[in-house]
């Protein structure tokens, strides 16, 4: 009778190791999740960022371009 309480107890343990196992599994697919959504919209503000920066750049090259030539022609 002894073994088969133990056997028993042990099982009952496996089984609650394993319920805690998918317990933190599901709270790990949720935080990544999290962090990949967070990951996501920082990097559309990176992209908005560079672009605004390259457009200001490109548009202060344009204008500059033809001063420049006029004072080297005079």
């Amino acid at each position: 009778a002894g073994l088969k309480s133990d056997i028993a107890s042990v099982s009952n343990e496996v089984a609650l190791v394993r319920k805690d196992m998918e317990i933190n599994k599901m709270e790990l697919n949720s935080q990544l999740i999290k962090i990949t959504s967070k990951l996501e919209s920082s990097s559309k503000l990176h992209y908005w960022m560079f672009g605004t920066v390259i457009t200001l750049f490109v548009g202060t090259l344009l204008t500059l371009i033809p001063i420049v030539y006029s004072i080297l022609n005079k």
